[in-house]
């Protein structure tokens, strides 16, 4: 009734390309003429409007028009369009530009691959399993493009999760009702079709933000020794979560330990159980670990390091503290052909910074019984007239900066094996980071690396005691009060930060009478003091650096980027004291 078919034959303004009714398409897909001036005895012709025959393509308009006609041929005589009687009723074939078709119907016309995808396959795959059939596939099948298309929708599923579960479920069953094959690209499709229909919404799921793939794997096997404390993480054996130290390493790889403790179950001291390597987790070693010969007293490098998400930008911030006069310089390169910016501390060797895809990284100690004591290492190298550069942390994170994605960045700063084999992963508290998420990943000499996704609408501090792991850090004593303290300060002062660069400002404040309490700390009882802080601005491609006149000696910017390179990170260098 509200049709007029002036749109259909007539000189109405809708219709088809030539600016009136709909147009008449040949076999081959081409424009003939208006739907309805055929003279007698011309070939066969079907009509379309502007729109549909825009969908289809040329190749799609020529498999509709040949479908309609075989259709009408089976339907009587083809020189009247298939009718047996007058007013008898059109035979309607869909055209496949919009209609929801069935499998069967979908692969007879190439649908939903059309056009330019429409072309001579080598492989036939069969519809319903997507197995090669070993015979060549029809012109314009699509075939190869409907693997194609479950991969990729197959893949969407995996990364992303439905915002309304229920609704999703719900038309995922009226799949499986629908479809003769679930799972299938069809099925799956059309169910993803109609929830967006109904209004629902995806969002990226969780254990993609883990980086796509386990993280929590080093780059070697740890080979558990003697000594070892381990915890049993088979979920079949009868003694899943009981803890003990290793007593007896077997030559095919598997475990002796000593059960110490079944939670809160009395355990005999003789109960020991044999497994597998792969069924174990370490939780902490007690094989002797050899210390640096050093007649000064032992000092580490503490630091207090931050994320805050702050005017919808995400910003990295770290005092950096050290108990010598750090000589510091910023170096500005490409590195793998991937623009870095990054602090460098020539004693050391020490690095961290950003790179120009916003990925940054800064990192806070934490081992302070072994190796993190370039300190000391610099303070009596210095004495001798040398200049040691003792950190291999500071290359495995100029090599995490050369990664262009965050979770290949993360992987590095996990990974990444030093000069010593059994030197895997930077050490500390680090957190990494983009414009978009915000990673902590602690790690020290004796734990496996624990992974954690930073809520970007709280602010997260790390500074020099163990959160995964309490045993590491500062455990006790006034240097333990002064983590906890650094720690909680910086959270509760930055948290009233409303632009970027009060963020610095922030952190370099006396909060507290006892300067040793300071996230920025001044002369002190125990000669640690704050050397330079640096920040970065993931969003806007921006690197602060303010050195402390007092505690460290600047040395300048070394520019290494080619002859001609335009830089995309901006550089920011001031003095504080």
């Amino acid at each position: 009734m509200n049709e007029d078919l002036r749109d259909w034959f007539g000189k109405g303004k809708k219709g088809g390309v030539g600016g009136g009714g709909w147009d008449r398409y040949n076999s081959s897909g081409d424009r003939v003429g208006k739907c309805g001036d055929a003279d007698e005895g011309d070939a066969y012709s079907a009509c379309l409007s502007k729109e549909k025959a825009a969908k289809l393509g040329k190749s799609g308009r020529a498999a509709f028009v040949k479908r309609k006609r075989a259709a009408q041929n089976k339907g009587g005589d083809a020189k009247k369009g298939g009718e047996r009687s007058k007013g008898q009723k059109a035979i309607k074939v869909k055209t496949g530009a919009n209609e929801e078709m069935t499998p069967r119907e979908s692969e007879k016309i190439g649908m939903p691959f059309k056009g330019k995808h429409s072309r001579k396959l080598k492989e036939n795959l069969d519809p319903k399993t997507f197995k090669d059939t070993g015979k060549s596939a029809p012109y314009g099948s699509g075939y190869s493009k409907v693997k194609e298309l479950e991969e990729r929708l197959n893949l969407f599923l995996e990364k992303n999760v439905p915002t309304n579960p229920s609704k999703w479920s719900y038309y995922v069953s009226q799949a499986k009702k629908k479809f003769d094959v679930y799972p299938s690209a069809y099925a799956n499709g059309w169910a993803a079709k109609m929830y967006k229909k109904a209004g629902g919404k995806w969002r990226v799921s969780e254990s993609v933000l883990k980086f796509e793939s386990d993280l929590l794997k080093v780059s070697k096997p740890y080979e558990f020794q003697t000594g070892d404390s381990v915890r049993n993480i088979d979920p079949e054996c009868k003694y899943y979560k009981s803890t003990g130290d290793v007593i007896a390493v077997h030559p095919n790889g598997d475990i002796t330990y000593k059960i110490n403790s079944l939670g809160a179950t009395f355990t005999p001291p003789d109960l020991s159980v044999i497994k597998a390597a792969d069924k174990l987790i370490r939780t902490k070693t007690h094989t002797p670990i050899p210390a640096y010969s050093l007649t000064t007293e032992s000092k580490l490098n503490e630091c207090v390091v931050a994320h805050v998400k702050v005017d919808g930008k995400s910003i990295l911030a770290k005092n950096r503290d050290r108990g010598y006069k750090a000589q510091i310089e910023i170096i500005h390169e490409l590195i793998e052909g991937v623009e870095v910016v990054y602090l460098h501390d020539k004693l050391t060797d020490w690095s961290e910074g950003m790179n120009e895809f916003g990925v940054g990284i800064v990192n806070a100690s934490l081992q302070v019984d072994f190796d993190e004591k370039e300190g000391d290492l610099a303070k009596a190298n210095l004495d001798k007239g040398k200049a040691p550069k003792v950190s291999h942390d500071g290359l495995k994170i100029r090599t995490a900066l050369s990664k262009k994605k965050l979770s290949q960045s993360v992987q590095s700063v996990i990974s990444f094996v030093g000069e010593d084999d059994k030197d895997v992963g930077v050490k500390g508290q680090t957190i990494i980071a983009n414009s978009k998420y915000a990673f902590v990943v602690e790690l020290t000499s004796k734990h496996l690396p624990v992974i954690d996704r930073i809520n970007n609408e709280m602010v997260t501090v790390r500074t020099n005691h163990g959160i995964e792991y309490p045993d590491t850090g500062y455990t006790k004593g006034v240097k333990r009060e002064s983590s906890l303290s650094r720690k909680k300060i910086a959270e509760k002062e930055l948290s009233k930060v409303t632009k970027p660069n009060e963020v610095l400002d922030t952190l370099s404040k006396e909060h507290t009478d006892d300067k040793f309490m300071n996230p920025y700390r001044r002369k002190n009882k125990f000669d640690m003091e704050t050397t330079s802080q640096v920040m970065y601005n993931l969003n806007d491609l921006e690197f602060y650096l303010r050195s402390d006149v007092d505690h460290s000696e600047f040395k300048g910017l070394v520019n290494r980027l080619p002859k001609g390179y335009k830089p995309k990170i901006k550089i920011f260098i001031s003095k504080t004291d």
